[in-house]
């Protein structure tokens, strides 16, 4: 079943920039968020899923009620350290944070206000409520991770992946932990490249 996304996952070429993710290449993911601690400094990333609201991975927060006071989520930029002057950057400080259900990776980081949208600035687009992703979709992670010394730690990547199903996930996985139905599987394009978690 093909889904259509109308006001979500638009995007404007930025393909100028250089560097690598571990595999990947330098991106345009108007709708990724650096996560940033008291001292400012790039903590984890985000996907903006409102105008107000971030999803991002549990394990960057010490607990579902973290003090966020100090701690902020900042969109428009391709860089872990823009300049100050920077026009398409915006930064909004975190109000609230909501872990998903037991068992869920998962928590939504309310803004403080909204952020404007623009050509740097978009929403990531969400699948309906159970949707199982189909194999070979093809789907996207972005981040600013570790490349391994490429001089290119603070732009962020993007890499393209292919969905695998869960069964043929579990038949590669050298852990005893098996894909759920709530997860997806990819495919790396080469053992290099991937997302850290």
């Amino acid at each position: 079943e093909k889904i259509a996304f109308d006001s979500c996952g638009k995007r404007q070429d930025r393909s100028a920039v250089k560097g690598r993710m571990v595999g990947g290449v330098p991106g345009n993911s108007p709708w990724t968020v650096s996560l940033r601690n008291r001292e400012g400094d790039h903590f984890c990333g985000g996907s903006l899923v409102k105008e107000d609201w971030v999803i991002s991975a549990r394990q960057c927060f010490s607990s579902c009620d973290a003090d966020l006071s100090g701690y902020r989520a900042m969109v428009g930029t391709l860089f872990t350290n823009p300049r100050a002057n920077d026009p398409d950057m915006q930064s909004v400080a975190l109000s609230n944070i909501m872990c998903g259900p037991s068992g869920s990776s998962l928590v939504m980081l309310k803004l403080e206000r909204p952020v404007t949208l623009n050509s740097r600035v978009a929403l990531i687009c969400l699948p309906p409520e159970r949707y199982i992703v189909p194999p070979e979709t093809k789907c996207e992670i972005a981040g600013w991770g570790d490349t391994r010394g490429s001089g290119h730690e603070g732009v962020l990547k993007v890499l393209n992946l292919h969905v695998i199903s869960n069964d043929e996930c579990n038949t590669y996985s050298k852990s005893k932990k098996l894909a759920q139905e709530q997860e997806i599987c990819t495919r790396p394009v080469q053992v290099e490249q991937g997302a850290c978690e």
